[in-house]
């Protein structure tokens, strides 16, 4: 195996952790997404506070 062709095997090993990487990252984010936009929504006023505990209590069971 040639220099050029373990580079480029490495490059497309490196491509590959990173989607993983970046991915797994998404989800992680996705998971407190809905949360905080409740906390924003109820910090500008838009929900009331049983509200904001309600649907806050719903989000933490679900996930």
């Amino acid at each position: 195996m040639t220099n050029f062709e373990l580079s480029r095997w490495l490059l497309v090993a490196l491509a590959i952790v990173g989607l993983v990487f970046a991915l797994a990252r998404d989800a992680d984010r996705s998971d407190e997404r809905p949360l905080s936009v409740l906390r924003e929504r109820y910090a500008r006023g838009e929900r009331s506070d049983g509200e904001f505990g309600r649907r806050g209590e719903q989000l933490e069971r679900v996930g």
